[in-house]
């Protein structure tokens, strides 16, 4: 298996970290797996450092076509593969046709429903996702795994399904915003924003931050606040904490499957409409967007997040619900062993 993907401080590491699980989850049935990264990304070659898996890096100029990164993929590929994996934001069926003389198979990963592909298999983890959602984007014989059934989480996390307490107090609140450079710029203010509103909470961070700013809260808050700029397993980590505040992406299928009810901020524009519907099925609550949020708007949201027990109940058991965290079990099955359908 082939996987295309890329980390970088711009967009952080959210689809590396999906694939890698999927990759650990094929070598583990006794696959072999190969990354094609733009940049040797220290978030990549740190984590591929421990393992098998080999990275191949491409060294595409920023704003390449898809053409020009399906010439320097099909280069690095000495061999047809298996399976060509693709999650990737800027790659579309141009790439992946272009790519199809050097896998016997494509799958897509994708949770954004807003270009064609060319695949035998599309997976998007999506809340609700269905099929009218891809209409006239992919084959029709393309197979589609929809729904957060298929969410992509690391294998620790299904051990920790449904593991978090709801404590009417609410104590522990998670904080991550990602890896990436949206997390350097906002992890500090909206813990600051937290510690200073709430003082009988402790705040559980992750992530990289203004490391200056982040120790003088420490110092500050004293215990109050734990943060952590990396954590080896943050499901043991979520399942430490009553609640979660931070951005979406991958962590809002991780936060589910342990059982953290969450408070979301958007980072990003097509992460506000995701928000929205999920907010709207009672999923999650959105707060409103980094660029809209001032201090007294966020700890007033919060407050009112914090403060409806029912919601988080009720919050915590749709998570639980829909995210299992054996979805890269079902689609490694899938792809080793072929079978069509999944449990």
């Amino acid at each position: 298996m082939t996987i295309r993907t890329d980390a970088s401080d711009s967009i952080g590491a959210g689809h590396f970290t999906r694939c890698l699980a999927l990759a650990d989850r094929v070598a583990a049935l006794g696959g072999r797996v190969n990354f094609l990264a733009n940049q040797a990304h220290p978030v990549i070659t740190e984590a591929l450092a421990e393992r098998a898996h080999t990275l191949l890096v491409l060294n595409v100029p920023e704003g390449a076509s898809p053409e020009d990164d399906a010439q320097a993929s099909a280069r690095a590929l000495e061999s047809e593969c298996d399976w060509l994996v693709v999650d990737h934001y800027g790659l579309d069926d141009r790439w992946e046709t272009s790519l199809r003389e050097r896998a016997r198979n494509v799958l897509v990963i994708d949770d954004l429903a807003d270009r064609s592909h060319d695949c035998d298999i599309l997976v998007d983890p999506g809340y609700g996702r269905d099929s009218a959602n891809y209409a006239g984007l992919v084959p029709p014989p393309a197979e589609l795994l929809l729904g957060t059934r298929f969410a992509l989480l690391k294998h620790t996390f299904a051990a920790y399904h449904d593991a978090a307490p709801l404590r009417p107090e609410r104590r522990r609140v998670h904080v991550f915003f990602g890896s990436g450079a949206t997390a350097m710029r906002w992890l500090a203010r909206y813990c600051e924003w937290l510690l200073d509103a709430f003082p009988n909470i402790q705040v559980c961070a992750v992530g990289r931050g203004d490391r200056k700013a982040l120790q003088a809260l420490r110092q500050r808050h004293a215990a109050r606040l734990d943060w952590q700029e990396q954590v080896d397993d943050m499901a043991a980590h979520m399942a430490t904490c009553d609640v979660a505040v931070g951005g979406p992406g991958s962590a809002t299928w991780e936060r589910a499957c342990v059982g953290l009810a969450s408070a979301l901020v958007a980072t990003s524009e097509n992460q506000v409409p995701v928000l929205r519907v999920l907010d709207g099925a009672r999923f999650c609550r959105f707060l409103g967007s980094v660029w809209d949020l001032d201090a007294a708007h966020f700890t007033t949201g919060v407050a009112a997040f914090l403060d409806d027990r029912d919601a988080l109940a009720d919050m915590r058991a749709r998570g639980v619900a829909a995210v299992d965290g054996r979805g890269v079990d079902r689609i490694a099955r899938r792809l080793t062993r072929q079978e069509h359908g999944v449990d």
